[in-house]
């Protein structure tokens, strides 16, 4: 009887540590996709995924960025939401770095799915500073829960040569230039 209960109590602690562990381990439903990298003057899109859409009807998306660093041109629906409305304006009382999405479906709700439910595209600022630039989504209203989901854009900066090539380059031409004249000359002379 001694070593069934001590079995029967291992047994609930292993069940409890694979309950509470198994939830770290696992993948968060919404994530940020797309091209997250590019130099000033470039195009980047982000798409807000969810990995696990449930009654999706209607949603209110607040995007947050960095103006100094990026312009917002366009956010367009997705896989997920291609049937539905799209409103894109700003918050009441927001700045020019938060941009209010709102999603609507005439068709009813949306579940068991998933995938990108919008895609926000932005100019990098040709005055961006290079490094990292947060773009944030979030909820707006409680239409359909969206925690706190952040995108990273990294601005590099543009390729440019080192001061030594140019110049190099140059020489290389001319080198080249001279030695096709002289077989020029040569071949003139023994004609």
């Amino acid at each position: 009887m001694a070593t069934l209960k001590v079995s029967s109590r291992l047994g609930v602690i292993a069940a409890a540590a694979f309950v509470l562990f198994s939830g770290v381990a696992s993948a968060m439903p919404f994530s940020v996709a797309g091209t997250l990298a590019g130099s000033p003057g470039d195009s980047v899109e982000l798409a807000l995924v969810d990995a696990s859409v449930v009654d999706l009807e209607a949603a209110s998306i607040q995007i947050s960025f960095d103006p100094l660093s990026l312009t917002l041109t366009d956010v367009l629906t997705e896989d997920v939401t291609s049937g539905f409305s799209i409103f894109v304006g700003a918050p009441s009382g927001g700045s020019p770095s938060e941009v209010l999405v709102s999603l609507a479906s005439l068709l009813g709700p949306v579940t068991g799915v998933s995938g990108s439910l919008l895609v926000a595209k932005f100019d990098i600022k040709g005055s961006a500073p290079l490094g990292q630039t947060p773009v944030v989504f979030e909820s707006y209203d409680p239409d359909y829960e969206v925690p706190v989901t952040t995108g990273i854009v990294t601005v590099s900066g543009a390729s440019v040569p080192e001061a030594g090539t140019v110049p190099l380059l140059m020489l290389s031409l001319a080198g080249l230039g001279a030695a096709a004249v002289r077989r020029r000359l040569q071949d003139w002379e023994q004609s």
